[in-house]
């Protein structure tokens, strides 16, 4: 997250410095009187001034410029709301691991051993509660083989996919 966070931060950097090389730029233009333009355009001391359509060249480089770090910006936050998205994806199943394994660790399993219900019991109360750990403790290290390598191309949607029949109902 920090890698996205430090990216944004150097598109707004380049986006507020060109907007002020672009308001830079028509104050310039402004300010420039017809006199000053002609003036400009003629040599002096040997040394030809940049003539008034290099101005305005000028400008429209410097918009053509903001016009791309904005759509650079835009990009940068639809990967950063991405990578939220999956980071939050990826610490839920985290969760939902930790606290399946807590239950048969610290509930199931101590009944089992005591036998303080009967198979019949247990069966009915912690139906497919071991099938459905395994499943998603499988999912949760895919997820973490996905997660440490994340980039602008991961997705996480081929590993939902493969487990598609195990979250349908048969």
């Amino acid at each position: 997250q920090k890698h996205t966070i430090e990216h944004l931060y150097i598109s707004i950097n380049i986006n507020t410095r060109t907007y002020n090389r672009i308001s830079s730029a028509l104050r310039q233009s402004i300010l420039l009187s017809s006199s000053q333009i002609l003036k400009d355009n003629m040599i002096e001391e040997g040394v030809e001034k940049q003539a008034p359509h290099l101005n305005i060249i000028r400008v429209q480089a410097i918009i053509r410029a903001w016009l791309a770090c904005r759509r650079l910006l835009a990009q940068v936050r639809k990967h950063a709301k991405r990578t939220r998205v999956v980071y939050e994806i990826f610490d839920v199943e985290k969760s939902y691991t930790t606290s399946m394994c807590s239950c048969i660790l610290n509930i199931m399993n101590p009944i089992k051993e005591k036998n303080m219900l009967s198979s019949a019991d247990i069966a009915s109360i912690f139906c497919n509660l071991q099938e459905i750990n395994d499943m998603h403790m499988a999912l949760y290290d895919n997820m973490t083989t996905i997660m440490s390598s994340w980039d602008v191309k991961s997705t996480i949607s081929d590993i939902f996919l493969s487990y598609i029949g195990d979250f349908k109902e048969n």
